[in-house]
């Protein structure tokens, strides 16, 4: 969270140097801790130093930041676990012989391993919430100093939400569309109906979520505001449910805040929300990452009714084609047929029409003949 500088007894904390004082030197060094991800400075005392000389954590933080600290003996082989406030410590040296884990429900800014010989460092570059030191012989570890500030601990997650708005069309054919028949002869005729859906067309591009701000710290905290903006600059509308400024928070409470943001575009982005305190313990903030990719999505007018004036029906929720016949009799069924089909709820419609013409038989046009001449 903080670089390291130079604290208020005036050891240094600069790449290859040493300082030799009395019974306390200085080997600090910039690098890569046991999981690759902390900035580590050793403060080593010669062996027998007293322990008033081994620094504390007020010491590593200097004038800048206001330090608190916990302690917990260790021996080998063994667990050791304690509490600030509400929050939880576990310090352990049994899971590997050369190594001690540790977690805690509060972040921890650095690490004071202090030995029978000496006081190693480990300083952070940002909070910790777990770790894991390569220590030696871990016999020779006698107390573990956890350095911390008081602040709140602010989680939140992120849901994006999109609208997408369907299109629909539909055409009606027939086949074959006339009939010349001659009585009692019957024709079949196909109908198809295409119903076709595009791709739909987003809008609505929303986000919404939990803001969760913890006091794991022994102190209550005076909240003044909550805030939350992307990183584009779009602010959310929050509802904590609390009066602000001025809400106290106790030890050990918890506040939730829901948000929701709207935004013009369905680019990627982040978000973050900031906590902003008066008093002792300072406030905090948390990100989280915006991915529509993942977005939920209110779909609007994603499936149709379709009706016919044959008395068929039907639904779709994609483009798709059906097909139904229809038998036309002589002479029952003489003259024009129109048909059409329409989507429910729109005015989308279409319609064709079977010509039937009825042929006389034979018989029929003999014995017409005598009255035409």
């Amino acid at each position: 969270m903080d670089a390291v500088g130079t604290n208020r007894r005036g050891w240094l904390a600069a790449v290859g140097l040493t300082l030799i004082a009395g019974s306390v030197w200085l080997a600090a060094s910039a690098g890569i801790d046991s999981l690759g991800i902390s900035i580590s400075t050793a403060l080593e005392g010669s062996p027998g130093a007293p322990a008033r000389d081994r620094p504390s954590c007020q010491d590593v933080s200097g004038d800048q930041y206001k330090w608190h600290s916990v302690e917990l003996a260790m021996s080998p082989d063994s667990e050791a676990t304690t509490h600030v406030g509400s929050a939880k410590l576990v310090a352990s040296t049994a899971k590997a012989p050369t190594q001690l884990h540790w977690s805690s429900d509060l972040g921890v800014d650095a690490v004071l391993l202090h030995s029978r010989a000496e006081t190693k460092i480990r300083r952070f570059d940002s909070e910790r919430f777990f770790e894991r030191h390569e220590v030696g012989d871990t016999s020779e570890l006698t107390k573990v100093t956890f350095c911390y500030d008081l602040e709140l601990t602010v989680n939140k997650d992120a849901n994006p939400a999109l609208t997408r708005v369907y299109e629909w069309d539909i055409r009606e054919t027939v086949e074959p569309s006339q009939w010349r028949l001659s009585k009692d002869e019957q024709g079949v005729s196909t109908y198809r109906v295409e119903v076709s859906r595009d791709s739909g067309t987003d809008s609505g591009w929303r986000v919404t979520g939990t803001i969760t701000i913890d006091n794991l710290t022994p102190s209550n905290a005076v909240i003044d505001e909550v805030v939350d903006m992307t990183s584009d600059g779009v602010a959310a509308q929050i509802d904590c449910g609390v009066e602000l400024p001025g809400y106290v928070l106790e030890s050990g409470a918890s506040l939730s805040c829901e948000y929701q943001t709207r935004l013009s575009d369905d680019a990627s982005r982040s978000a973050t929300a900031l906590v902003r305190t008066s008093g002792p313990v300072e406030g905090a903030s948390a990100s989280a990452h915006i991915d529509f990719a993942s977005a939920q999505v209110e779909e609007v007018a994603d499936s149709v009714y379709v009706t016919a004036s044959t008395g068929r029906s039907w639904t779709f929720d994609k483009s798709d084609t059906i097909t139904y016949e229809r038998t036309f009799r002589c002479d029952e069924d003489a003259g024009l047929h129109p048909s059409a089909v329409r989507i429910d709820g729109t005015d989308l419609r279409s319609s064709t029409s079977v010509s039937i013409d009825c042929q006389p038989t034979p018989t029929e046009r003999t014995a017409a003949r005598p009255s035409e001449r």
